[in-house]
């Protein structure tokens, strides 16, 4: 993609396609960049929560299992004793378990699991099954 831009802005020969071009480029850069910064930021305060253990843990058999639809983006969600959980495919900005288990996540219903959570953010999902 960079170099594609890069590549139009050299071979572009007046200077409004150039300043567009170049304007686009500094743009996906920067919404990258803040991308990066905030995904990461999440994940190390993710770190920082299992480390003091200021976390929350449920352990459980997983009922009221709605996986996530085949067709369309949608959660998937479940519930090990009182606390209902939510796993949304791709959620990269909420740190933690991000994967369905249509995409192969750790969730499967009638499985007995240990979930380390804070708020909303699975952060370990533990199989206690032999």
């Amino acid at each position: 993609m960079v170099l594609a831009l890069l590549l139009a802005i050299v071979w572009q020969r007046g200077k409004g396609p150039r300043i567009l071009i170049l304007a686009m480029l500094i743009s996906w850069l920067g919404f990258s960049a803040y991308r990066y910064r905030v995904i990461g930021a999440g994940h190390r305060e993710a770190q920082s929560w299992l480390a003091a253990g200021t976390v929350e843990v449920a352990e459980g058999k997983v009922e009221d299992f709605n996986p996530a639809p085949l067709e369309k983006v949608g959660p998937e969600t479940f519930r090990i004793g009182t606390k209902v959980f939510q796993v949304t495919d791709g959620d990269l900005l909420n740190p933690g378990l991000h994967r369905t288990s249509r995409r192969g996540g750790p969730i499967r219903s009638g499985a007995r699991l240990r979930v380390t959570y804070r708020g909303t953010s699975i952060l370990k999902v533990e199989n206690l099954e032999p």
